[in-house]
């Protein structure tokens, strides 16, 4: 139960190693049967000791999440990210988006703009950008680490946003913008970049 619970995030990425979880979480079900029976003389059933299994894994995820974040896991209040950025997306002129991964979902729903992702790599990058009409790229802190060298493993698209940050000549920083969200408790900085390709 504790193996299984402990690779919830990344469950869909290991499915060899969460067959044998689950495997050794049905041994350990039916030895853990045997002693409860021991323990109540017989008195709960077989099939109880799932639910109990599923009760304990709610409440541990629960405890998990609820101090990672605001508010208590299946109680967060609703919340579409990044509005200080869509309501200033909507205020430039028209033209396509690039975001780093993670904030087109929001943004397109917000902004009703065009977005795509940015590219993990800057290897092709003046061709996606005249391909898709591209004006502005947009990429911030929230989803993995701030885009600085100690974090270069964890960030996302992080050569690519080292390139943008290089090459003033092409991309023109228009904006920062802090962005705080109920349910975390860290703020965001989203840096918004005009394309300035002749």
């Amino acid at each position: 139960l504790i193996a299984i619970f402990w690779t919830l995030p990344t469950a869909r990425f290991s499915m060899p190693a969460i067959i044998s979880i689950i495997y050794l979480q049905i041994k350990g079900v039916v030895f853990l049967y045997k002693i409860v029976q021991k323990i109540f003389k017989d008195k709960i059933k077989y099939e109880s000791m799932f639910y109990l299994m599923f009760f304990i894994l709610i409440v541990l995820l629960t405890v998990k999440t609820s101090f990672e974040r605001k508010y208590i896991y299946l109680f967060n209040p609703v919340q579409i990210e990044s509005s200080k950025t869509a309501e200033f997306i909507k205020s430039l002129k028209k033209g396509n988006i690039m975001a780093q991964v993670g904030y087109p979902p929001e943004l397109i729903y917000l902004t009703e703009r065009k977005i795509v992702a940015l590219p993990p790599k800057p290897d092709d990058i003046f061709k996606l950008i005249r391909l898709y009409d591209i004006k502005y790229i947009l990429y911030g802190n929230h989803y993995w680490y701030p885009p600085i060298e100690s974090f270069k493993d964890s960030v996302k698209c992080y050569e690519s946003i080292k390139f943008i940050e290089r090459n003033g000549k092409y991309f023109k920083k228009v904006a920062e913008i802090k962005e705080t969200y109920q349910n975390i408790n860290w703020d965001d900085l989203i840096r918004i970049y005009e394309v300035q390709l002749q």
